[in-house]
């Protein structure tokens, strides 16, 4: 479980950094559990994956312009 919860927060942390800015208070108090996480906080890691799943348009759109250099 410990491993698993490890791994998603991982990947949150992966995704606040390239993606999505509004969620990193939410993954930073994710992060702070790492040690002693419990069932409590997997339910939390989730709910904040379905959150970022939910609203796809939030969040950073790189587009090249099309200019060469």
């Amino acid at each position: 479980m410990q491993k698993y919860y490890r791994s998603g927060v991982g990947k949150l942390l992966y995704l606040m950094i390239w993606l999505r800015l509004e969620i990193m208070n939410s993954v930073r108090e994710l992060s702070r559990q790492m040690t002693i996480s419990v069932g409590n906080h997997v339910k939390v890691m989730h709910r904040v994956m379905k959150y970022f799943l939910a609203y796809p348009e939030r969040g950073w759109m790189l587009k090249p312009s099309g200019v060469e250099w």
